[in-house]
């Protein structure tokens, strides 16, 4: 070995010095020992939090394959929900003139005739639309209306003065409107039967009507102020969150009634509309931090108002489902409610599937043994 070289992965160590050859030694080199020896545990501690890591990566690579394969087993079953209700409607204004009118190239009027029925004949404004989505071979039209019998519309179904209703408002009221009801008819329609469908504004104007009634009805038979003597119980939390959307609904309830608003029950709920299935899969882990009316004031704002349909696994009727002594007792120690409410419970854990594994947690929990 050359003077000055050292052999490459050998192992760094010194023996324990006894004192008098520690002392014997210069400063210098006890300067120079004491250096080795602080960088030295330095370095086991960061090769010792290496090895952590390298562990935690491993286990996480691992916790990431099992995940993906649940999630594929998943997509499989809603992927037929893949951009089936993604559209855009573009509303655009225009310039109509009658056929008796003729405009020439120095932007003109030519008048063939002045006058129709009595009245004088002019150029008008017309909106039109399309609308386009992933799921559609070519994008579809719409003839709205006139802009003034828009606007009598427009005033009619949303009870605005017709003076407020301007072309950025009609542009906006179309857009967003639109939309949902173009989504509702490709929900309740299925997308091959909504390629073929007619999407005429006249049905637009009959579909709002109705969406109006309904919501007019749901107020009036939950309201949402103090004044209110009936209890609201589980489904009313559901309408709530999927079609009233009153943001200060969770704070008009009751301590009873807050109990009754479980929000692991009603996400797993929630979960068997197969339409809110990519929904609630994005944002749910995000909610498990949160209290209830954060939870409610989450899903109001990320679930599309209308109404769903619930595919739930076991549609008993009341008198069929079986009201256990001890699960009554053991939800009412869990969620901290009343008698009635555990019922409640009971009745939506049989409606959704999951009766039986609740049962064997709780009584696993509270030390029960299974009958």
């Amino acid at each position: 070995m050359e003077k000055g070289t050292l052999p490459k992965n050998r192992k760094r160590w010194i023996d324990f010095l006894p004192d008098e050859v520690y002392n014997s030694l210069k400063q210098t080199d006890k300067d120079n020992l004491l250096q080795f020896q602080r960088l030295s545990k330095s370095r086991v501690q960061k090769e010792l939090k290496l090895k952590k890591l390298k562990d935690e990566i491993k286990e996480l690579k691992k916790s990431i394959s099992e995940t993906n394969m649940k999630e594929e087993y998943y997509y499989l079953k809603v992927q037929f929900l893949h951009n089936v209700f993604g559209c855009r409607v573009d509303v655009v204004r225009g310039l109509r003139k009658p056929n008796s009118l003729k405009l020439v190239p120095s932007n003109k009027i030519s008048y063939k005739r002045k006058t129709h029925n009595g009245k004088p004949l002019k150029p008008y404004y017309v909106w039109n639309g399309k609308v386009y989505s992933s799921s559609l071979e070519k994008p579809k039209s719409i003839y709205f209306q006139s802009e003034d019998k828009l606007k009598e519309t427009i005033s009619k179904l949303t009870g605005n003065d017709i003076k407020t209703i301007t072309q950025d408002y009609i542009k906006k009221y179309l857009k967003k409107d639109y939309t949902d009801y173009v989504r509702d008819l490709m929900r309740k329609n299925g997308v091959e039967k909504f390629t073929t469908l007619s999407i005429s504004f006249e049905k637009f104007v009959k579909w709002s009507e109705n969406r109006n009634k309904k919501q007019s009805l749901s107020i009036t038979t939950h309201p949402t102020s103090n004044q209110n003597d009936s209890k609201k119980r589980f489904k009313d939390h559901i309408k709530q969150i999927t079609w009233i959307k009153d943001k200060d609904y969770y704070k008009t309830l009751t301590p009873e009634e807050r109990k009754s608003f479980s929000p692991w029950l009603i996400l797993k709920y929630l979960s068997f509309c197969y339409e809110l299935v990519p929904i609630l899969g994005e944002y749910t882990p995000k909610m498990s931090m949160l209290n209830p009316e954060q939870v409610y004031k989450v899903l109001i704002g990320i679930i599309p108002k209308g109404e769903y349909k619930f595919k739930v696994l076991n549609r008993k009727k009341k008198k069929g489902v079986v009201y256990s002594g001890d699960m009554i007792e053991l939800l009412s120690k869990e969620y901290e409610c009343s008698s009635e409410t555990s019922k409640e419970y009971i009745e939506i854990l049989f409606e959704i599937g999951e009766y039986e594994n609740t049962k064997v947690n709780l009584f696993k929990k509270y030390g029960r043994e299974l009958n």
